[in-house]
């Protein structure tokens, strides 16, 4: 147990899981356990993080991996071997986590999308049923079903239990944001309103998303700068910053599968606005920036498409069908920007070689004038050749 202990101390979160493993594994381990509250704390951080670890291991914690081995011959055959086997050992940690405290939400949560991620959706669906008997308000209830739903393709039942769900994250938020500026107002006789703490947030974010690096005096500073906030104020907003953070994080990921909903049933505006509100609840989740693109492409508005699918190739490099697209935006505006379009595509070319690409880059020529009419029929001759293949 003391060895269990400590590796969660250490921050060795995986090496800590196993040991509690181990130690459920004995008749009286359980009970063992349970036979304190610091002890079933550090058993739960071990398991929920340790399988965290494992669901998005860092390059430092597989060089680690790496380094525990007796004999290394093929890197690659054992980093393999290492995703092969952590799912079932994920498995293990988040259901020790459930028998350890049956009433911990998170650990139901982390293991139903586990099981959706892996497209178990009759474990995720049972799951589901028991977290529902812990909190059947949870609003993860509602998110975990229409990720469910999503997966199976039933598009219309998943819109529903996201929306549901968004309702729910977005009241938590609401809340939080209440508690936070009654919390201040009682200390230090202030008059802030709920959206006053949502407006301190996000400029924490932009400053976040401004800066490589941002030390936690930044934020501080910033929030006695622009808000006029005593140092203990801007630093208990900051002590409660992961957890609108993590907030706003449920409610931009259960928009951003709200908005593959939509775009998969080809709803464009629908899947826009969706997309709109992920970019809004956290800025670090790309992909919205390329659906929000298309989403526009494919409504006709080519002109808008354009800002979200740069916003996108500049974080995101070599994905060719942004690239694609957004060269046939450049294309398609009402005044066309050929020589822009040129440039996209010709990076699309790099990435892939497709007839798409190549006819793209013949309309760009053409659009040039007469004098790239050699390139044009280079790039169709190029694009007949592909199509035949």
């Amino acid at each position: 147990m003391w060895h269990a202990k400590a590796s969660v101390r250490l921050e060795k979160t995986v090496e800590a899981a196993r040991a509690f493993h181990n130690v459920l594994e004995n008749e009286e381990g359980l009970k063992l356990i349970k036979s304190d509250n610091e002890t079933v704390n550090l058993a739960l951080i071990a398991f929920e993080y340790g399988a965290i670890t494992l669901m998005n291991p860092s390059d430092d914690y597989l060089k680690e991996y790496l380094n525990t081995l007796d004999k290394v011959d093929d890197t690659t055959a054992i980093i393999k071997a290492y995703f092969d086997a952590a799912p079932d050992t994920i498995t293990m940690f988040l259901k020790d986590g459930i028998k350890v405290d049956p009433t911990r939400e998170q650990s139901y949560v982390l293991l139903g999308r586990h099981y959706i991620s892996h497209n178990k959706f009759d474990k995720a669906s049972q799951l589901v049923d028991n977290l529902a008997k812990v909190n059947p308000d949870a609003p993860d209830v509602s998110y975990l079903k229409g990720r469910i739903f999503l997966g199976k393709k039933s598009y219309d039942s998943a819109a529903t239990y996201l929306l549901d769900a968004i309702k729910g994250f977005s009241s938590q938020l609401s809340k939080l944001n209440e508690k936070t500026a009654a919390t201040l107002n009682e200390a230090s006789g202030l008059n802030l309103e709920p959206a006053d703490i949502d407006k301190m947030i996000s400029a924490i974010h932009d400053l976040e998303a401004s800066k490589k690096e941002v030390s936690a005096e930044d934020k501080i500073e910033l929030l006695k700068t622009k808000y006029n906030l005593s140092d203990p104020n801007a630093r208990y907003i900051l002590r409660q910053f992961s957890s609108f953070t993590g907030k706003k994080r449920q409610l931009a990921e259960a928009y951003d599968y709200l908005g593959q909903c939509y775009f998969s049933q080809s709803k464009y505006a629908e899947a826009d606005s969706a997309f709109t509100k992920v970019i809004e609840a956290d800025q670090n989740k790309f992909a919205a920036y390329f659906y929000k693109g298309l989403s526009l492409y494919y409504m006709k508005s080519y002109e808008k498409s354009i800002a979200p699918l740069i916003k996108f190739t500049n974080k995101i490099a070599n994905n060719y069908h942004a690239e694609l697209f957004l060269g046939l935006a450049y294309l398609k505006m009402d005044k066309p920007q050929p020589d822009k379009a040129e440039q996209a595509l010709l990076k699309a070319k790099d990435i892939k070689e497709t007839a798409d690409v190549y006819r793209a880059l013949a309309s760009a020529c053409r659009e040039q004038g007469k004098n790239r009419n050699k390139d044009v029929q280079k790039y169709i001759k190029k694009a007949m050749e592909l199509e035949k293949k």
